[in-house]
């Protein structure tokens, strides 16, 4: 295809994707399509899909609230819910950490972590489900803005017991709860877990690359944007892709986007790099940045900060961790000017102090934890549970993991527990 024809189609696929119109006109086709009076359970949970879809569809805060009524009115019974959200089969759960243990001898509650929500949704499978949600805490992370999912919306109406959940971004406080009560907020994001002794920052006038961008080769990442701007930016500059495929999206997908922008030849490509090497050239840059307009927290965003590196992001980009972006750790930029707003990003850069403000305001896996763990004990208490035992601080690379050098010499023994009380794996 000619480049010209490529440059085209890029454009306008991503063009109906974000339009106004379209998706005004997307969304009121899934709010209006009913199923039948007499639909059973199965039509309802398909339903559900749908209205999900229209609230992702939105644009205003009105319709995702009427959105949202309609889900409530739609909701299947147990049975068909759980049979919806997870195949029985499906008995390992893999994006876990136990923070601590359960307390057999006081009753003292453990505590699970769980993040994306095709994996908490494998409980609802659990054999003895009542026990488990008496036994420990769960706490959850969701993985999009805004987060109207299926998983989302019914969980609660199954799980019985309090869901703890984080969030992806700051609206969530507000969202979550709307969708069930037993959902209880935390003000923490999946970008909340970054451990900043991963990375080892380097002095500005040492740094050998002009911008970096971390980002799998989705086309909600939005890579084109960075390529139209390199037709603009100074030749000289070193710039690093880092990522890895997602789905059909490829590398030869993506180089051959950036061929269609005639500068396929100015960049370095690195897929599936260890988590080391990620670190690394995440320090060694003047600049990173996200194209996203949507997505969940973007834990790129304070990985990066931890690297020392300021950050931009497109102006109106709903990504949680933008929430973080100020005078010290990066700038939001517009498209339409981009090459203009980085270069001028670029020379700001060097009076930047991104980890540092990330350090001061406790941004880090460890004070995250410290935090978790001051509301989980508030909580206990308020339910007249004891609370003796702190959880074990976590980080997240790429999973949630415990930072501790060494497992805990409970760990094997409590998901042993965990496997002859539920049929699940744990971790």
């Amino acid at each position: 295809m000619p480049r010209f024809l490529h440059r085209l189609k890029i454009s306008l696929l991503d063009w109906i994707r974000f339009s106004p119109v379209v998706r005004q006109l997307a969304y009121h086709a899934k709010l209006c399509s009913r199923p039948l009076l007499s639909a059973g359970d199965k039509a309802k949970s398909e339903r559900i899909e749908t209205l999900c879809a229209a609230a992702r569809l939105a644009e205003t805060e009105e319709q995702i609230l009427k959105v949202e009524k309609h889900i409530h009115r739609e909701v299947p019974k147990k049975e068909a819910i759980v049979s919806s959200l997870s195949d029985p089969e499906e008995r390992h759960i893999r994006k876990v950490a136990i923070l601590k243990p359960w307390s057999e001898s006081t009753g003292e509650p453990g505590v699970l972590f769980i993040s994306f929500e095709y994996e908490w949704a494998k409980l609802l499978h659990a054999e003895n489900l009542e026990e488990l949600a008496r036994r420990y805490h769960l706490v959850i992370s969701p993985t999009w803005t805004p987060p109207h999912s299926a998983v989302n919306c019914l969980f609660p109406h199954v799980y019985p017991g309090p869901i703890y959940c984080l969030i992806s971004n700051r609206t969530d406080l507000d969202t979550f709860p709307r969708l069930s009560p037993e959902y209880r907020m935390i003000d923490l994001f999946a970008s909340s877990w970054v451990d900043p002794d991963l990375f080892q920052p380097v002095a500005y006038e040492d740094k050998e690359i002009d911008l970096v961008m971390l980002a799998n080769f989705g086309v909600y990442k939005r890579h084109h944007a960075l390529f139209r701007a390199m037709r603009e930016l100074p030749e000289s500059w070193r710039i690093v892709l880092i990522g890895q495929p997602n789905g059909s999206r490829t590398d030869e997908v993506l180089l051959s986007e950036a061929e269609a922008f005639g500068v396929r030849d100015r960049l370095e490509l690195r897929q599936r790099i260890s988590d080391e090497e990620v670190c690394r050239l995440l320090a060694q840059a003047k600049l990173s940045l996200i194209c996203s307009r949507r997505e969940g927290s973007c834990v790129a965003v304070v990985e990066s900060m931890f690297a020392g590196t300021p950050v931009a992001l497109l102006k109106g980009a709903q990504i949680g961790s933008g929430y973080f972006i100020n005078e010290e750790t990066g700038a939001f930029v517009d498209e339409s000017r981009l090459a203009v707003d980085l270069q001028q990003l670029h020379t700001r850069a060097q009076s930047m102090h991104p980890r540092k403000w990330a350090l001061e305001n406790r941004l880090s896996a460890e004070d995250s934890s410290q935090r978790l763990n001051e509301f989980l004990a508030a909580e206990s208490r308020s339910r007249n549970l004891p609370w003796n035992r702190d959880i074990e601080p976590m980080h997240w690379r790429p999973n949630p993991t415990l930072m501790a050098e060494a497992p805990p010499s409970w760990e094997e023994e409590e998901k042993a527990a965990l496997l002859e009380l539920t049929g699940i794996t744990f971790g």
